[in-house]
């Protein structure tokens, strides 16, 4: 793991801080101005390069002490904490003690207020309210009120702190913490950042929900079956770079089968209410991935039932998601000669086709 829970209880664990990760996180948290930062940081550096520990010729003149009892003095203990600083410690202190439910008033005003807030400051708090979510200790109605705050911090946090949360999902289960866990994935759930999991946990859970996906699809009662998984799957995946290159064919073939829907008359064979997520997919793949598409319609697999009526005819709305700009000339001219076929079972034995798509798909 990169990273380590780290929980420090007010006073009692502050000695235990290293004195620059005390400083950098003063700095972070706009506890302090970035010149006094510098100036304590000066301060500290001469204070490890002269001590005892490290024997040297050179020794501190009274002048130069007192400039740094200075500092302290002036700069540190009359420093004015931000606006932002002490709007986020505001917030923590009134969501730890609330006894109601939030309405939706205080909840706007809250989203409104994070607009002024820094974007450190924001991913500091996002930290400490997943902090307080995930812990046993904290009361349902602060929970559901953290719930009901989380999208709008997480919407305005950086996206490496997202992906910290992320590791530390992880942290979780290899401690085998699952009232953490399961938390952590509601939270997660709920802030619809389930991309920012780590790989492995994604690369799990979208493998074992295609599977499911494929069973529901030729499954009883299909349209209806097919639409949570379709949505679950999508929550991963907002971009084509969240699609896991390890499970990228998997994927993109049971997204295109469902999309491709069954030869049944009702809706044109493809779940009314899956449809979208499928279009949605297709229409975020990148050239590669649409590559591996076209590759997937070549299979006898599903070659074999694409001269049907009703999948003949969702395959051209299909490529005609699929054939834009972005996928580069090549691809777009396998993509027409297609559009024009009456018939695709029997595309492999086709002369044209075979020069077009030769080195990319055959």
């Amino acid at each position: 793991m990169g990273k380590i829970e780290l929980i420090l209880k007010p006073k009692n664990d502050l000695p235990g801080l290293k004195d620059r990760t005390l400083l950098d996180t003063c700095l972070k948290l706009e506890l302090i101005p970035d010149i006094v930062h510098k100036k304590l940081v000066h301060i500290l550096e001469m204070r490890n390069d002269i001590g005892l520990s490290h024997p040297n010729y050179y020794s501190i003149n009274s002048y130069e002490l007192l400039g740094w009892l200075q500092t302290c003095i002036t700069d540190v203990l009359n420093a004015q904490v931000s606006k932002s600083a002490i709007t986020v410690q505001q917030i923590v202190a009134n969501v730890r003690k609330s006894t109601d439910l939030f309405d939706e008033i205080l909840i706007s005003q809250f989203a409104e207020s994070l607009k002024d807030v820094s974007k450190v400051l924001v991913s500091n708090l996002l930290t400490t309210l997943f902090s307080m979510y995930v812990s046993n200790d904290v009361d349902l109605i602060v929970k559901n009120n953290i719930l009901n705050l989380a999208p709008y911090v997480w919407n305005e946090a950086t996206e490496l702190k997202k992906y910290d949360l992320g590791l530390l999902v992880d942290f979780y289960k290899a401690n085998l913490d699952m009232g953490k866990t399961s938390a952590a994935e509601i939270f997660f759930e709920k802030c619809d950042g389930k991309r920012y999991l780590s790989l492995n946990a994604r690369i799990v859970q979208l493998d074992g929900l295609c599977d499911s996906l494929k069973f529901a699809h030729y499954g009883w009662d299909n349209f209806y079956n097919e639409v949570p998984l379709a949505r679950e799957i999508m929550s991963y995946i907002k971009k084509s770079e969240d699609i896991p290159k390890e499970r990228e064919e998997k994927i993109i073939e049971t997204m295109l089968i469902c999309r491709l829907g069954r030869n049944v008359s009702y809706c044109n064979g493809v779940s009314p209410n899956g449809k979208a997520y499928y279009d949605s997919f297709i229409d975020l793949l990148s050239s590669a991935q649409v590559m591996i598409l076209l590759k997937s319609i070549l299979k006898p697999e599903i070659s074999n039932g694409l001269d049907g009526k009703i999948i003949s005819s969702n395959l051209k709305e299909i490529l005609l998601i699929i054939k834009k700009t972005t996928i580069g000339e090549r691809l777009n001219d396998i993509v027409e000669f297609m559009q024009k076929q009456e018939k695709f079972s029997n595309l492999r034995m086709n002369k044209i086709f075979g020069e077009l798509a030769k080195g990319i798909l055959m």
